[in-house]
């Protein structure tokens, strides 16, 4: 999950990190940039299944 957002598995990260990790590589893969809806959902999902790993329900600001 964390390849996909381009980071390394190595380390630990925080929300803002993950955020921040998550609005760069969506500038790259975005559909609107001509790229796979695919590789965009897999983006998606990467970060959506990250950020909830806290378990402590909080907002998401997905905004790019």
């Amino acid at each position: 999950m964390l390849m996909a957002l381009g980071l390394d598995p190595r380390l630990t990260y925080t929300d803002y990190e993950l955020q921040c990790a998550w609005r760069r590589r969506k500038r790259n893969v975005h559909t609107d940039n001509g790229h796979d809806k695919v590789i965009d959902a897999a983006v998606n999902a990467a970060y959506v299944t990250l950020i909830g790993q806290a378990g402590t329900p909080r907002p998401v600001d997905v905004r790019l």
